[in-house]
């Protein structure tokens, strides 16, 4: 687990700029050095809270924002939209089900909590 701005990796001397030009998961695990894409996927989403802006497509891989196409900008925004919806939508799902089993556990899942905890880490 990446727990200090020390161990965040520097993907932008790496990763390519702009979405035409995105590298795949494979290729950028080799590049970067790391064993595996799970790693590697920890290390992209210290580096993203950390502040760097590692893009990624379903089809294309990872890249970095081009400043300069906000369509491709739009389209990312877009995309993390529908990922974080479904996932806020899947959770809804699981409370539901604690809720009527009468889980004590019911009451340990917050998601605005953890929405709180996530915008601290960021600051």
């Amino acid at each position: 687990m990446i727990t200090t701005t020390k161990e965040v990796k520097d993907f932008t001397r790496v990763l390519p700029v702009g979405k035409k030009n995105a590298i795949s998961a494979d290729d950028l695990c080799q590049a970067m050095g790391f064993n595996d894409t799970r790693t590697m996927r920890a290390y992209i989403t210290a580096a993203r809270r950390a502040g760097q802006f590692i893009l990624s497509s379903s089809q294309g891989g990872y890249f970095l924002l081009d400043p300069n196409n906000e369509d491709e900008i739009q389209e990312y925004v877009n995309y993390m939209s529908k990922r974080g919806i479904s996932s806020f939508v899947n959770i809804k799902a699981v409370r539901e089900w604690l809720k009527n089993k009468n889980s004590p556990y019911y009451h340990q899942i917050n998601i605005y909590e953890f929405l709180e905890e996530i915008e601290k880490e960021r600051e």
